[in-house]
């Protein structure tokens, strides 16, 4: 069942990057709210530990950490990373990437 739900999960995506693309050919400009990268960040490495149990991903942050952008976008930069882990990362390593926020200046 939780493949299920992964894989629907995983679609949605697909769909979402398809809307997307249909946006952006619009010249419509990207939706923008404020993001808790902490959950989305979490939420992709439980879907990428299901998808890839050889591949122990591990996520902690210290604390919540909010952006303003595109949550869909942001989840998909996030799966590519991680997809990465997979396609370059010899099976049982534990890769990591620790989060540490730092104040942006303009």
């Amino acid at each position: 069942m939780r493949g299920i739900v992964s894989e629907t999960g995983r679609m949605e995506r697909l769909v979402a990057d398809l809307l997307l693309l249909a946006r952006l050919d619009e010249g419509r400009p990207m939706e923008t709210q404020a993001v808790d990268v902490v959950a989305l960040c979490a939420d992709a490495v439980h879907t990428a530990r299901t998808v890839g149990p050889d591949w122990p991903v591990h996520f902690t942050a210290t604390r919540p950490i909010e952006v303003v952008g595109d949550a869909t976008g942001l989840r998909q930069v996030i799966d590519n990373l991680l997809a990465n882990v997979r396609a370059h990362t010899p099976r049982g390593r534990r890769p990591r990437s620790p989060s540490t926020p730092t104040a942006a200046t303009w």
